[in-house]
């Protein structure tokens, strides 16, 4: 009975899963912890993906649509431009409009950046 109140309690406390890089803040009276999310966003594609536990945002005819792997549209290759974002929740579409002001569809970079995080040149990824 014992282990199972301890498993729990450890289950409430924990995080939701998601593309946690960090936390920030500490906890006290009336002081929460923000937690950010670590993303790399695709301007050529409008998608985001999280190198952390591989689920991908992309923008499909005006909806944004949620993935647990990676499109079968979208090929990581040495021509294709991306930039790291960090977002203060799990929502990396949120600043969208912003991001794609920054770096509009044919974007690219002052200097090649080599593979973005979490990722080879493989064709297939």
């Amino acid at each position: 009975m014992r282990k199972t109140w301890l498993v729990l309690a450890a289950a409430l406390v924990a995080p939701a899963p998601g593309c946690i890089v960090h936390e920030r803040g500490y906890v006290g009276v009336g002081v929460g912890v923000a937690y950010d999310y670590h993303y790399v966003y695709y301007p050529g594609y409008s998608a985001y993906h999280c190198i952390d536990n591989d689920e991908w945002w992309v923008l499909d005819a005006g909806a944004w649509v949620h993935w647990t792997t990676r499109p079968a549209h979208i090929r990581i290759t040495e021509e294709v431009a991306w930039v790291e974002v960090d977002e203060h929740g799990p929502e990396p579409f949120v600043h969208f409009e912003e991001h794609a002001r920054a770096y509009p569809p044919g974007w690219k970079p002052d200097r090649p950046k080599g593979p973005p995080p979490g990722r080879g040149w493989r064709k297939d990824r």
